[in-house]
């Protein structure tokens, strides 16, 4: 019975799962064609199980899933600019700002480790002045 649950799941998974879910239709406009991208993302889960205690009846199933899209940019392409420049990619999301945060934090350890290993170090350094 879960076989056939997995099964449903992943043949309706690969239908849904295409190049075409995550570039979608090109919107045409009077200048320019805008091609939608989108991040498509998923989880499933499941479960079996087999009681041997007198109470527990025995036997179980269990599973679940669940799935997102977002839209994260759009690619314009001008109809009257040629190559390259023609194209553009237009974000439809601010950067991230983990990675300028793991930067600060490490900064900001690094110097709390300096401030605490100098006055072991100024400490050494006059006890060996004094002897």
């Amino acid at each position: 019975m879960a076989e056939s649950y997995l099964k449903a799941l992943a043949e309706e998974l690969s239908r849904v799962l295409s190049s075409e879910s995550v570039i979608g239709e090109p919107i045409i406009q009077e200048d320019k064609v805008l091609i939608p991208v989108t991040k498509l993302g998923f989880a499933v889960g499941s479960g079996s199980g087999k009681g041997t205690g007198k109470e527990s009846g025995g036997e179980g199933t269990g599973g679940g899933g669940g799935g997102g899209v977002e839209p994260i940019a759009l690619i314009a392409v001008f109809k009257n600019i040629p190559g390259p420049e023609g194209v553009q990619v237009i974000p439809l999301k601010a950067p991230s700002k983990m990675p300028e945060v793991i930067e600060k934090a490490l900064e900001s350890f690094t110097k709390m480790q300096e401030k605490k290993n100098q006055p072991e170090q100024e400490v050494e350094e006059e006890s060996t002045e004094q002897t």
